[in-house]
């Protein structure tokens, strides 16, 4: 046995050895104490909880996604260069914040793009009504600017663009048992269209805002959804009514542009003299989209009519140009060029 080895076998087996395993043996003690410690602390605990004796806090719904909530990345398809539909260009154009326009209509600030104007023009409007309004819409297209493009429809139970004959298109429609109107069989509805609000048109538009009769009826749901339907569609809706439509009715509006990609579009609703517990679905229909109510009591329609100028008495005999789909996409084009927004104000 080597030298080494025997000493320190001697020497464990003396007093000063004993005190030594000792003190290792208690080292080993405490090393599988703490071990079996740690083990039970690593067991997993399953606590069943009694729901009766739990609060929860009430979620606060999702009804719709703002426009400023949206993130482009998720509906990117394809860029814009290369689009081969009015849909693919809306959507590039959407993902730069290019050219947005500000105006107003009845004390409502609008802001975007396109704008679709969905216009009450039932017999049910008096003369006050049909005053105010003609002075405002015109003032509101013109201060879209050239930099936009702006949509209109006319509706009461029928549908019609203002470059159509109201009491002609009148007779093309008829009313639903589900409520509200439909076209007749066979018979077109007013296929909306874009254009450019230029001193031309304006002129042709203030001749068909003041001299379109009214017409029967009021259904909100069939212009919404023609101008919702629309490729591309508004990005600003700006729509006004003086009559309240059966629940079946504002039930269906409510439900059919709620199920819209909500970021795509706004819509402003005016409720002109209309009682405040009937216009409550206008209210929602503003709410739930982003955009902004506004009701208009009788005594406030009195106060505007009185501070209204003249309404015009001698006008132009041209006609509206609308885009066609060429037109269309070179406008598209050179907004691209620019991505500051300009905003024009109209009292």
């Amino acid at each position: 046995m080597n030298k080494s080895v025997r000493k320190v076998l001697e020497h464990l087996s003396g007093p000063t050895g004993s005190i030594i395993l000792h003190v290792v043996m208690l080292l080993l003690l405490i090393k599988l104490a703490t071990f079996e410690t740690r083990e039970q602390t690593a067991e997993i605990q399953v606590i069943v909880v009694d729901p009766a004796t739990v609060e929860f806090d009430e979620l606060e719904p999702l009804d719709h996604l703002l426009e400023d909530d949206f993130d482009p990345s998720m509906d990117l398809n394809r860029d814009h260069e290369t689009a081969e539909t009015a849909e693919d260009i809306f959507r590039a154009e959407n993902l730069v914040d290019v050219g947005k326009r500000t105006t107003r209509f009845m004390g409502n600030e609008a802001r975007g793009k396109r704008f679709a104007f969905v216009i009450d023009y039932s017999r049910s409007m008096s003369d006050d009504q049909l005053a105010v309004m003609k002075s405002e819409l015109y003032k509101a297209i013109k201060g879209v600017g050239e930099d936009g493009l702006v949509t209109v429809l006319f509706f009461s139970g029928p549908v019609w663009r203002p470059d159509q004959d109201a009491l002609a298109e009148e007779k093309n429609w008829t009313k639903s048992r589900a409520g509200g109107y439909v076209l007749k069989k066979g018979c077109e509805g007013p296929n909306p269209q874009w254009l450019v609000p230029t001193a031309d048109n304006l002129e042709a538009l203030e001749r068909l805002i003041y001299q379109t009769p009214t017409t029967l009826g009021t259904d909100w749901f069939t212009p919404l959804k023609f101008v919702l339907e629309m490729s591309p569609r508004p990005d600003m809706v700006v729509f006004m009514t003086d009559g309240a439509v059966s629940e079946t009715v504002s039930r269906r509006t409510i439900e059919y542009v709620k199920g819209l990609p909500q970021w795509m579009v706004r819509i402003n609703t005016t409720a002109l003299g209309v009682e405040p517990d009937k216009a409550e679905p206008l209210r929602i229909l503003a709410e739930m989209t982003g955009g902004k109510f506004r009701l208009y009591d009788k005594e406030e329609l009195a106060r505007a009519a009185q501070k209204l100028p003249h309404a015009p008495t001698t006008f132009s005999s041209k006609n509206l140009r609308y885009l066609g789909d060429e037109d269309f996409r070179q406008r598209v084009q050179e907004q691209m060029r620019g991505t500051d927004d300009v905003a024009i104000e109209v009292f």
